[in-house]
């Protein structure tokens, strides 16, 4: 966001000089100097409060187009998975990162799959509390030691190998 609004700052101050200088141009060329001059100043100003407004009415409206999506009518929206292995439940909320990808949120909740519907719910719903928004996203050398408990809960050694035996 902060390098989209240098960028949209250096547009404005292009466009103002640009502006002020060619009404210096007309200015220069008519016996009406300074009446020209002041409407050219005039005009310059009104230009960029215009286009400053459009620039803030712009990113008001991305910013509040990127917000909405992470809000649903009943709050803000919880997310969990239940994957089962060997006849366990391993239970993960989910957490979003600041670019919007999902991510496990550790520990994960390990349940047997004979473990009746209430424990279940129960489970999912202590694993949803558990659930944020805007992590920090994982650097690449990251992602393997972030997957680890997941691999220590399905009993395994790598992705591979986890879903071996494995439904979602």
């Amino acid at each position: 966001m902060a390098a989209g609004w240098r960028a949209d700052r250096r547009l404005i101050c292009v466009s103002l000089v640009t502006t002020w200088v060619f009404g210096k141009v007309i200015a220069a060329l008519t016996p009406l100097d300074a009446t020209y001059f002041l409407i050219g100043i005039g005009a310059t100003l009104m230009k960029a409060g215009v286009l400053i407004g459009m620039v803030w009415l712009t990113d008001f409206v991305i910013e509040r187009g990127m917000n909405s999506r992470t809000e649903s009518d009943h709050g803000r929206m919880k997310y969990g998975a239940v994957y089962e292995r060997r006849a366990k439940l391993i239970v993960p909320a989910h957490g979003k990162t600041t670019t919007g990808v999902l991510i496990g949120v550790p520990p994960y909740v390990v349940r047997q799959v004979s473990a009746d519907a209430a424990e279940i719910g129960r489970t999912m719903r202590s694993v949803l509390e558990r659930s944020s928004m805007n992590l920090r996203h994982p650097e690449p050398h990251e992602w393997n030691a972030m997957a680890q408990p997941l691999y220590d809960a399905a009993g395994a050694k790598s992705w591979p190998a986890s879903l071996e035996a494995h439904s979602l």
